[in-house]
């Protein structure tokens, strides 16, 4: 499914007749066709404009169709743009072969079949549009890979850095263009290159899929840092090999800690000194946890989201939460419980946090997201269990999927205050199944209906029963706010109190913000998200409001027009706000 904008066709010709029996040829295809009377106006088009391919005309006034594709061939910006001549002219072989020398893809001549006029457009558009998704997936790759807070790097299939990120370059204290063509193991300890050596040379050969250890690396000034490493292959192959990925976390500090904790326990058997030892644990831990959780939770118009984790003991805890801005502009949600306690539980939340957010930005549906986050947590560790909630709201908050692999079931608050618990879409763990679908449920949500995700911490009381417990919880949201972060403390308070919680406690609020009935009233940023969200957010007031599919398209589309000028003339983003009413 295309995600960006769609493929728009150029149609020159100084014939106006011309002009219309082109566009009504075309028009089936569903695409946006501009229209340009000659040479000298296409190339101004051609300046300012996109498009995926251009039909013209040869004979015009003034710049024919061969100098106007001259020109077009000329500039940096239009040169790989396909161009099919179509014209009444003769079918002189000398002309024809003009054209194509021009540069031309195609030569049409009138009368022309429209169906195969229909075709080979279609399949220029359908090139560009796929070049277009392919250059937007690997935007997203190399943006998410130099912005990723730990080390990452690409490795050729014989070791060879490719490329590195900033949180790399700066672990090991060097430039990025330092590290870039120099081999692995020139990094890596001289005592342990040889494991590290066989295990990319399997991973490159496809003898193994993934590799973790942790090494001793060498910083740039020569002392030693210990780097926990992670490196799988991907699907890049060349004649030697796959490329390979790898991930790097520095752990030396980790490392110094636990040993240190290590000889204090050995030296200090004294109760008071153990007790002293549990609460600092208690602290890192936390500390710990909340590092594993995002930073901070989307903010787009049109809804509010907001989170909270309470931890209940000194071990490492598996409750997570994490909240992702999808490609289509919806949200993933996700509300987990690694079974477990403790660096491993955490590591493995880590893990499945990570995979959970490549499946979803790839766009993937709820249920096909679990069964590949169970296929992956099978392979991750033997006998690991968890418990995991995925919904999908789409961009214009209107509806919301979900799938749940045991966990609780999400607790949905209407905008009139009611409270229901939402028990479709349920399925068995993640690592306990053989493989199958996972099931989906589906529900609308009206403007200011709140989503509940929450682990079963906040709801388990030893000696009650867990139904008992999960209508405390729905009578508690319905006596409280309904702004999420409010609510969050509202229900912490509630459910949970100011004794330190018995088991950790994740949850996470999101909630639809309500259009006006009467009076349509925006006051947005000066950014793109805002100009989607006032197009959607329009066209649902209008279709309250009882407006026709034509009014409807057509006045959002002069808003979007008139919204992106202010935008783009008027302010730079993020400097001013724009105030809609209607």
């Amino acid at each position: 499914m295309t995600t960006g904008p769609r493929a728009r066709v150029l149609l020159v010709d100084d014939e106006p007749d011309n002009l219309v029996a082109l566009s009504a040829v075309l028009e089936p295809l569903g695409r946006e066709l501009v229209s340009a009377a000659s040479g000298e106006e296409a190339l101004r088009l051609l300046l300012r404009e996109e498009f995926a391919l251009i039909l013209l005309d040869v004979r015009m006034p003034g710049l024919d169709g061969f100098e106007t594709a001259a020109l077009i061939k000329q500039r940096e910006r239009s040169r790989h743009l396909p161009i099919i001549f179509v014209t009444a002219a003769s079918k002189d072989t000398e002309q024809i072969f003009r054209g194509y020398s021009e540069g031309a893809v195609d030569y049409l001549m009138k009368p022309y079949d429209p169906a195969v006029l229909r075709s080979k457009v279609s399949v220029f558009i359908d090139l560009h549009e796929k070049a277009a998704e392919l250059e937007e997936s690997e935007q997203r790759f190399r943006t998410a890979f130099a912005n990723a807070p730990s080390g990452m790097a690409l490795l050729s299939p014989d070791g060879h850095l490719l490329q590195v990120n900033r949180a790399m370059a700066d672990m090991l204290g060097h430039a990025n263009g330092d590290l870039v063509g120099r081999e692995w193991e020139s990094l890596v300890h001289p005592e342990e290159r040889a494991e590290d050596l066989r295990a990319l040379r399997e991973l490159g050969e496809g003898g193994r899929s993934v590799y973790r250890a942790e090494r001793r690396f060498m910083y740039a000034d020569g002392r030693e840092l210990v780097v926990a490493i992670s490196v799988s292959a991907t699907a890049a192959q060349s004649a030697s090999g796959r490329q390979l990925i790898a991930q790097l976390e520095d752990v030396t500090e980790r490392q110094r800690a636990e040993r240190e904790r290590a000889e204090r326990l050995r030296e200090r058997a004294a109760r008071a000194e153990a007790e002293a030892l549990y609460e600092r644990e208690h602290r890192i831990v936390e500390t710990l946890q909340r590092s594993l959780l995002p930073a901070r939770m989307p903010q787009r118009p049109g809804m509010s989201i907001a989170a909270r984790y309470e931890p209940g003991g000194a071990d490492v805890g598996g409750d997570w939460y994490d909240a992702i801005e999808l490609v289509d502009g919806g949200i993933g949600l996700a509300m987990g419980d690694v079974v477990g306690h403790g660096i491993e539980a955490a590591s493995t939340m880590g893990e499945l946090r990570n995979a959970l957010r490549a499946y979803a930005l790839d766009g993937l549906a709820p249920g096909a997201v679990l069964a590949k986050l169970d296929h992956f947590v099978r392979r991750l560790q033997e006998n690991q269990m968890t418990t995991l909630t995925y919904a999908v709201v789409d961009a214009d908050w209107t509806e919301l999927r979900f799938a749940s692999a045991g966990h609780l079931p999400p607790l949905l608050l209407g905008c009139e205050g009611s409270a229901e618990f939402l028990w479709d879409g349920r399925t068995t763990p993640l690592g306990v199944r053989t493989d199958g679908e996972y099931a989906e449920g589906t529900v609308q949500l009206a403007g200011g209906s709140t989503l509940l995700l929450y682990t079963d911490g906040l709801v388990e009381v030893p000696g009650e029963d867990l139904l008992a417990g999960l209508e405390r919880l729905r009578q508690a949201v319905m006596a409280g706010p309904a702004e999420p972060e409010a609510l969050c403390d509202h229900l912490v308070g509630a459910m949970v109190g100011s004794d330190p919680a018995r088991d950790d406690v994740a949850l996470l609020a999101f909630r639809t913000i309500a259009l006006p009935r009467e009076v349509l009233r925006l006051e947005l940023p000066t950014d793109s998200d805002s100009v989607r969200y006032a197009r959607r957010a329009l066209g649902r007031w209008l279709e309250q409001a009882g407006a026709s599919r034509k009014d409807v398209w057509e006045v959002q589309l002069a808003t979007h027009e008139a919204f992106a000028n202010a935008i783009e003339h008027a302010y730079r983003f993020g400097e001013a706000l724009v105030q809609l009413e209607a």
